[in-house]
């Protein structure tokens, strides 16, 4: 078997539009977002076959299939979400938004567990976590076969992301909680403007706009982190292969 390096073939990109509303700081933030998530699609590979540093490094191997499965999710995320940016849908956006970020602090976890892993040598750590990764489930039926696949609960990933990285992520996350639930927030904040004077009450798609933006540009900015740390993981693969055959 080998290792097929060609790329994955694409539909058409979806970019984030840039409504005149913004600022020169939005239009830059996302004309980097749009070019980091052309990268991060471009760089998904159609097959990973055992070749190379795969041959000989099944842990390699395990980690190379986790990164790739999770850089999909992420840019099948960043399309949705910029496809209900694009027509102004601030439900449809809040809802990839949120598992954005959620899957963005898996991600930056991962990475640091492993670099501490394989800062130490040890390959037992490296497979425990990779394995857990791979098979995380919170189905109570598959956890009384194997408990070692309980997932990271996403809100210990969250806090971990807020230390370590992304100040008032916890903040984002938790108002973004708010409007993706049949909450206030979620349906007639999100919809209706009450006329207190005379009752009438006037529903929009897009009322909300205003109030959603700040949290779905940190999103947006969270793919441009997820760039970096997909690159670093590339190194990471190499040291655990390395390791492996020493």
């Amino acid at each position: 078997m080998r290792l097929t390096i060609s790329k994955a073939v694409s539909k058409v990109e979806t970019k984030f539009s840039s409504p005149n509303r913004l600022n020169s700081d939005d239009v830059e933030l996302i004309n980097g977002v749009n070019e980091a998530l052309s990268r991060l699609r471009a760089r998904r590979l159609p097959i990973i076959e055992i070749e190379g540093r795969y041959l000989d490094s099944r842990l390699a191997w395990k980690v190379g299939t986790y990164r790739e499965g999770v850089l999909y999710r992420i840019v099948a995320l960043g399309e949705s979400l910029a496809l209900n940016w694009n027509v102004q849908n601030m439900l449809g956006c809040c809802l990839p938004a949120r598992a954005l970020m959620e899957t963005s602090a898996l991600l930056l976890d991962f990475e640091h567990e492993l670099r501490k892993s394989v800062a130490a040598s040890d390959l037992d750590a490296v497979n425990d976590l990779v394995t857990n990764r791979h098979f995380a489930t919170r189905d109570k039926k598959w956890l009384e076969a194997h408990p070692q696949a309980e997932a990271v609960n996403v809100l210990t990933l969250i806090d971990k992301l807020d230390k370590r990285l992304v100040k008032n992520a916890r903040r984002v996350y938790d108002l973004l909680s708010e409007r993706c639930h049949p909450n206030y927030l979620g349906h007639h904040a999100m919809f209706g403007t009450l006329d207190t004077r005379t009752g009438t009450t006037e529903y929009s798609e897009s009322k909300d706009l205003e109030g959603n933006s700040h949290a779905i540009f940190a999103c947006m900015a969270l793919i441009r982190l997820v760039e970096k740390c997909i690159g670093r993981l590339e190194t990471e693969i190499d040291r655990v292969a390395d390791l492996q055959r020493s």
